[in-house]
């Protein structure tokens, strides 16, 4: 996400393409994940509940981006697969959480 969101500001064939197969709208729900992801993460390091909710409105994003910008058919179901471990993990230590 992060890589794709500073090459389409860095080099304008590539967000001129990105633009083209998904909209524009697409470059600010990337950078909104990219925000989002990056509290969520520094969240999680803080062992903090904020940060594990946070990762769970991440990945709702993450889904809803995935039936708006393509097909979920195409294969991309796998990739929700370490978030739902990453999301697991973080309920079981929840009420360690501060």
């Amino acid at each position: 996400g992060l890589l794709v969101l500073l090459s389409s500001f860095v080099i304008s064939s590539v967000r001129d393409q990105i633009v083209a197969q998904y909209g524009s709208f697409f470059l600010v729900w990337m950078g909104l994940q990219v925000v989002i992801g990056a509290g969520a993460l520094v969240g999680f390091w803080r062992m903090q509940k904020w940060g594990l909710y946070l990762y769970a409105l991440n990945f709702v994003l993450g889904i809803v981006a995935t039936f708006i910008f393509s097909h979920p058919v195409d294969g991309q179901a796998i990739g929700f697969v370490i978030p739902l471990i990453v999301l697991g993990i973080g309920y079981y230590y929840r009420d360690q959480m501060a």
